[in-house]
């Protein structure tokens, strides 16, 4: 559940903004990308704005079907999740490429970027939750 993509219009301001620049993109139209990995606050909130200003959908949930991409800040370490481990259909990677398809109004190659190394655990997540 929750709210449809074309109710999630989200105006980001940056220094150099225009008028133009405050519309909904479409670049990451039909992804779900999980932020529940991220740090609270101005990481995770960040984040939502520019999934939802490229057109993204998000949510905080690992059992979430729906979900394509998990972001991360980076690390060497391999993280536990609750999230679906399908190679071919879930990317688990740094929070840059998110950043990168904004910047570029373009759907970045996932492979371009930092992959976060992944073990499943169903139970691995408490200390990630609300």
């Amino acid at each position: 559940g929750g709210a449809s993509a074309s109710t999630a219009l989200v105006a980001v301001s940056s220094d150099d903004a225009t008028a133009s620049d405050d519309r909904c993109g479409t670049e990451l139209l039909g992804c779900v990308i999980c932020l529940l990995y991220l740090a609270h606050g101005d990481e995770r909130d960040n984040a939502k704005a520019l999934a939802w200003q490229c057109g993204a959908c998000t949510t905080l949930d690992p059992l979430d079907g729906a979900i394509t991409h998990t972001l991360f800040r980076f690390s060497d370490q391999v993280m536990q999740v609750s999230v679906s481990v399908e190679e071919d259909r879930v990317h688990f990677l740094d929070i840059s490429w998110l950043e990168a398809c904004a910047q570029q109004r373009a759907r970045a190659r996932e492979e371009q970027f930092p992959q976060q190394r992944v073990m499943f655990a169903p139970n691995g997540d408490a200390s990630h939750a609300r």
